[in-house]
């Protein structure tokens, strides 16, 4: 059964359209809530709610904690609790009252496409396949009348890597020695010199000898001796490999211009590929091919440069392939890059050649399956994020990391205002509901 059930509260709030609020649990009708009517939005609406509860009740109805939530008789925790997982499956477990007979979860605080199931302590989960962003399991547990009795949230970050907190502690402590600074995990950076220093470089990192080089003598430079071990050898990898590291001062790391955006660059400039490639394909071939589509814009600036063609690779070799006719010999856009396609890359975006420089972007393509709001994440929100940044005015900041925040939300609210969509409380809310999903599809298409 979809969940379509909400008191006069949660759904004069999911109207609103606004999701930036906690979650906060449903008291008693008798409770008066006039004096929160005039608020129109979901933040301050909500937190009006939650003074009258608390004042009358004098328990707190609003909680959502990183890791694991816990209030009273209801809890959430996400598999150890840790806050970290390396696989995509996870295991939620849950306490509730023993009034509780039924539960819902959802990955964003609307609840808008989830289903209600039977109470049950233990419920296995998937994670989306964002790794290293921070994914949210909301859950809401009610009683057998159908009256919500609390919500809770926990969250969780999925890493591809292994979890060892001791390799991790001494790569930290390592990092400090070369770059006189405490290791950030909250830049991307940071994030990737740890994961390569702690559990040593992806089997599928293609090698650049010179970045090897560079890094052997800020080692030797550092620790005065060449690699000897496995850790030694971790270290290096992690010097020559996170980002542009082989490249860094001692100081703090260099910024990374590998997915530079169009204008950053003077013009985009393809040489000759030696090799055909396509999905599984790896190397520095794959990874100069994936740079010239960020910069011609047949791949986002957030797309990986890794030297693996992954689907989004032949994504963007399709879009190039459509604009200049270039069908593969069962007479599609396959996404291949065979001697044609490579041909017509290296004719278009050779270097000096002016056409690369004004070449447009390719045309975003939007495919939007599911209500979005703050907290959503997923392709989709990235796909809806990009199709915004081409009109600066719409989406100034541009970003499209595919979890939807307040710029994306406000974004939302502009291109709302645009096309006179206005949310059923009459403002312009920022939520991705029916209506605003059908106009954005319309004009993409167009």
């Amino acid at each position: 059964m979809k969940l379509n059930k909400f008191n006069g509260r949660w759904l004069w709030a999911l109207l609103a359209g606004a999701a930036l609020a906690l979650p906060f649990s449903l008291q008693a009708a008798a409770n008066d809530y006039s004096a929160c009517a005039g608020l129109n939005d979901y933040l301050s609406y909500s937190k009006c709610v939650a003074e009258i509860d608390n004042k009358n009740s004098g328990q707190p109805t609003a909680l959502v904690e990183d890791v694991k939530a816990t209030d009273g008789d209801f809890s959430i925790k996400i598999n150890d609790g840790s806050g970290k997982t390396n696989a995509l499956s996870v295991v939620l477990y849950l306490k509730a009252s023993a009034a509780t007979t039924q539960m819902a979860l959802s990955k964003d605080s609307n609840f808008g496409f989830a289903e209600r199931q039977a109470f049950a302590a233990q419920q296995a989960w998937t994670l989306e396949d964002l790794p290293d962003a921070t994914q949210y399991v909301y859950v809401k547990f009610f009683d057998k009348d159908d009256n919500a009795l609390k919500t809770v949230a926990a969250s969780i970050i999925y890493s591809s890597r292994l979890i060892d907190a001791k390799a991790e502690s001494a790569a930290k402590t390592q990092y400090v020695k070369i770059y006189g600074k405490s290791l950030d995990a909250q830049t991307a950076f940071d994030r990737q010199w740890l994961d390569i220093a702690a559990y040593g470089l992806a089997k599928d990192t293609p090698r650049e000898l010179d970045k090897e080089k560079e890094a052997l003598s800020k080692f030797i430079k550092v620790y005065k001796k060449t690699p000897k071990n496995g850790q030694d050898w971790q270290i290096l990898n992690a010097i020559a490999y996170a980002d542009t590291a082989g490249a860094a001062s001692a100081g703090a790391p260099t910024t990374d211009t590998s997915n530079a955006s169009p204008s950053a660059v003077a013009a985009c400039v393809a040489k000759p590929f030696k090799q055909i490639l396509d999905v599984g394909s790896k190397g520095a071939e794959v990874k100069a091919l994936q740079q010239l589509l960020i910069c011609a814009g047949y791949l986002a600036d957030t797309a990986k440069t890794d030297g693996n063609f992954t689907k989004e690779t032949e994504d963007g070799v399709k879009q190039f392939q459509e604009k200049y006719e270039l069908k593969c010999k069962d007479g599609s856009y396959c996404g291949r890059l065979g001697p044609a396609t490579a041909k017509k890359l290296v004719e278009i975006y050779k270097e000096g050649n002016s056409e690369a420089a004004a070449e447009p972007a390719a045309k975003v393509i939007l495919k939007l399956s599911r209500n979005l709001t703050i907290g959503s994440q997923g392709t989709d929100v990235k796909s809806l994020q990009t199709y915004l940044a081409q009109d600066s005015e719409l989406y100034p900041d541009g970003t499209a990391s595919g979890k939807f925040d307040t710029a994306t939300e406000e974004a939302v609210k502009k291109f709302q205002e645009k096309y006179e969509l206005k949310c059923k409380d009459g403002s312009y809310c920022g939520y991705v509901g029916p209506a605003t999903r059908a106009k954005l599809q319309e004009v993409s298409d167009n």
